[in-house]
């Protein structure tokens, strides 16, 4: 039986055929629908020449429109900021209320122009949520001329509608209870900064009122926590452009 020979195994590259990585697929594909929107914009300019063009129709630039008088409202716009006396059907729907409940914490201030501050979150509903959670911070000031000052935020669990409801929150240094909580918030004004979906662009005044129940426990840097029973009443107008309320009349 004859010996076998020895092979010498040394590593080796196998070629394999090359392939164009996966994004420039969808640099293709978004290029290729920049250029079919492009092409509609052309044809509809050479279609209705009056509206891209003309005495009264509208002639676009090729220099930026970044300016001022091309965002926001230009003039009176009643739709956004409406005036005069509201119809009966128009007053129903401002009123607004809304009750929470949960943990709140006060401890002292970040600034040394705060006395102390207070952290509430909580569970409820509101005239416009079936399901809602809500967020506050009050700051009592270290001056006792200052104002009670803080924010809110109410957020829909329904994550369709994509609301939230944000509040600038405002009352006087007389506002407090027993213990020097601040228990009614006088100023509730509609934040624009915060609030989102359906009280996008919108107004709000109102009054919060606070119930504390403390639980007799602190965190190692508060003074205090339990529960706090939360209620609004307020008017909130909103123009209700930014989030849509029905489209089952308009599935294809």
């Amino acid at each position: 039986m004859s010996r076998r020979k020895s092979r010498n195994w040394t590593p080796a590259l196998e070629v394999v055929e090359p392939r164009q990585l996966l994004s420039l697929v969808t640099n293709i594909l978004m290029s290729k629908h920049q250029d079919a929107a492009n092409a509609m914009r052309l044809r509809a300019a050479a279609a209705h020449p009056a509206l891209f063009g003309g005495p009264t129709g509208f002639v676009p630039t090729r220099a930026s429109i970044a300016l001022p008088e091309n965002q926001g409202p230009q003039g009176t716009n009643l739709l956004l900021a409406p005036e005069g006396e509201m119809t009966t059907q128009q007053f129903r729907r401002s009123l607004f209320q809304a009750a929470f409940v949960g943990p709140y914490t006060l401890g002292p201030g970040r600034f040394d122009t705060e006395a102390t501050q207070l952290s509430i979150r909580g569970a409820g509903r509101t005239t416009d949520m079936l399901h809602a959670d809500i967020q506050i911070g009050l700051i009592v000031a270290a001056d006792p001329t200052v104002q009670n000052s803080g924010a809110s935020v109410i957020y829909d669990r329904n994550i369709n509608s994509n609301s939230a409801l944000g509040f600038n929150l405002a009352s006087p240094r007389s506002d407090v209870d027993s213990q020097g909580r601040p228990n009614r918030v006088t100023t509730v004004t509609l934040d624009a900064n915060t609030s989102s979906g359906a009280y996008v662009e919108g107004y709000a005044q109102g009054v919060m009122e606070i119930r504390y129940v403390p639980n007799g426990r602190r965190t190692p840097r508060g003074f205090e926590q339990g529960t706090a029973y939360v209620k609004i009443q307020a008017q909130i107008y909103a123009p209700r452009i930014a989030s849509i309320e029905r489209n089952a009349d308009l599935n294809p």
